[in-house]
């Protein structure tokens, strides 16, 4: 019973955290005299917001269109807590247990929340896509932001990889037990070939079907939680474990385990929360950018740990047979389909389709808010290559270039992947190098910005930031930072011994091509004043406005 009442006070504290900087953020907008304008007064919300882009020497070629609650879909789809759940259920209850939802998703969350808050005051300062290259440039100069739009270009690629290849892996799981054929890398690839195809069709398609299918996604996973928590509730609701269950650590509640079972699980848990961000992506298509984007990054944190603490808490709560689904990667669905296959097979076949469609998703987000940092980046560019690959349609307002090459690349990734990770049906190295990888390019990424922030605060360059956490900003910060960096260096060093070599040469290629710059893209060495007023109004004339 102690066990339980720690637990209940963790889950507790982490909701007033949450609370308490949504509180000092609203004071310190009212201290600000922010004006939020009525919805008739669009246009003229939308005029302040192209002024603002105009301001950094941009012109306003993409679609501003997306509301407030169309932001947090962003972030809150592209987070994907139902996708993270799917992927990561397995191997977390493997390595910690029950444990590891009851507690290691509330301290996770925690620093997530944390990390959520201070990113969401850089995207309040900067009114352009670039996230943290701009970030990082306004802070630091041409080189660090340099360096973060390649370590979070980097970790990008490596998301989506992994989410298009556990989409793969379960859609071939299904056909061959359908089709009766034999799984292997030949038929993954096949399906993931599909996957990134639809993705980067509907990702270049524009405002229309993609805001669409964003908000729809944020639907069906608040839909697919409550059907699947309520519906086992009611199937199973007697034959539940007790709440003690929860607090037990290890596998089946053994009590065995250690500091390393530990710390794996608090990095895969970590790894659900990334892409929350991704409203940064899409400031110059949303409305109102420096209130509705931050509020979007930081409560996609703080709802994606209560519908994640009671999605997961939950699943743990019907493993009658918990050692049944040990070491299994996919035992998420395995529970699931234990329950609801037995009761209702229908309903089964359509939560497995719901979760594909979640992962589905999943890519699309990262794929969208990764083509806006690249065109960000290239937009920026001296050579010929990189102003040409970041040419924004006329018809669909979206950098079609980026997204074709980033699609492309991210799928050969996958490609030389299996050639020198050999892959077999339920095999899970895969994740643990992609984990691995994802996880220590965007901490590191996110780290630079904060990082610069904090130890030369004489150097940024930042605008006004409405989205402010006033006397709290300097310690979020920090403990943002240490969370970042630790949680990176943990990840190269537990997740996977080759992580942080691949990285190191793929920088140094990197760096190679980039000393070609009469001929390669570069970035320019300041954010402000590049394009007259006379140029961006030549530029914005061939594009559909508000």
């Amino acid at each position: 019973m102690f066990d339980v009442l720690c637990g209940v006070l963790l889950f507790a504290a982490v909701c007033g955290i949450g609370l308490l900087i949504a509180f000092a953020v609203q004071h310190q907008m009212k201290r600000s005299g922010q004006k939020l304008l009525w919805p008739t007064e669009a246009y003229s919300q939308y005029i302040q917001d192209k002024y603002a882009l105009n301001s950094c020497g941009y012109a306003q070629q993409l679609n501003r269109s997306w509301s407030s609650f169309g932001s947090f879909c962003i972030s809150f789809t592209t987070m994907s807590i139902l996708a993270g759940s799917a992927m990561y259920f397995g191997p977390v209850f493997s390595l910690g247990g029950a444990w590891a939802f009851s507690i290691g998703w509330p301290i996770v969350s925690l620093f997530a929340i944390i990390v959520a808050a201070a990113v969401s005051e850089l995207a309040s300062a900067i009114p352009t896509s670039g996230g943290v290259y701009h970030w990082a440039l306004a802070a630091g100069g041409k080189k660090w932001g340099w360096g973060a739009a390649w370590l979070r270009g980097f970790g990008d690629a490596g998301l989506l990889i992994l989410i298009n290849w556990a989409g793969s892996s379960l859609i071939d799981s299904i056909l061959s037990g359908s089709l009766e054929y034999e799984r292997g890398s030949g038929s993954l690839l096949l399906i993931a070939l599909l996957l990134f195809a639809s993705q980067l069709f509907i990702a270049k398609a524009g405002k229309g079907w993609l805001s669409r299918i964003i908000k729809w996604g944020t639907w069906l996973q608040v839909l697919l939680i409550v059907v699947i928590v309520g519906g086992m509730a009611w199937i199973i609701g007697p034959h539940l474990q007790p709440a003690e269950y929860l607090f037990a650590f290890g596998p089946g509640g053994t009590g065995e385990g250690g500091f390393l079972q530990v710390l794996l699980t608090l990095l895969l848990l970590h790894r659900i929360f990334m892409g929350g961000d991704a409203a940064a992506h899409a400031v110059e298509e949303i409305h109102n950018p420096s209130v509705n984007a931050p509020w979007s990054i930081f409560l996609t944190a703080v709802y994606g740990f209560v519908f994640g603490y009671v999605l997961l808490a939950f699943i743990a709560l019907t493993t009658t047979d918990a050692m049944a689904f040990y070491g299994k990667s996919d035992a998420f669905l395995l529970l699931i389909s234990d329950v609801w296959g037995a009761w209702n097979p229908l309903m089964n076949m359509l939560i497995t389709a719901g979760v594909i469609a979640a992962l589905w998703g999943n890519g699309l987000g990262v794929l969208n808010s990764g083509s806006r940092l690249w065109f960000a980046y290239l937009r920026d560019s001296h050579s010929h290559i990189g102003r040409w690959l970041s040419a924004v349609s006329t018809t669909s307002q979206t950098p079609v270039r980026v997204i074709l090459v980033l699609a492309g690349a991210a799928y050969a990734g996958l490609v030389v992947l299996l050639l020198v990770m050999p892959w077999t049906a339920g095999s899970s190295g895969m994740l643990w190098f992609l984990t691995g990888w994802s996880t220590l390019c965007m901490n590191l990424a996110l780290a630079i910005p904060l990082g610069l922030l904090l130890l030369k605060p004489a150097n940024v360059r930042f605008g006004e930031r409405i989205w402010h956490l006033g006397r709290f900003s300097t310690a979020v910060r920090w403990i943002a930072f240490l969370w970042l960096i630790s949680s990176a260096l943990a990840a190269a060093i537990w997740l996977d011994r080759w992580v942080f070599a691949v990285l190191t040469a793929a920088l140094l290629a990197v760096v190679i091509i980039r000393s070609a710059e009469n001929w390669l893209p570069g970035s320019s060495s300041t954010l402000y004043g590049i394009k007259s007023r006379e140029e961006l109004l030549k530029i914005e004339r061939q594009y559909k406005q508000q």
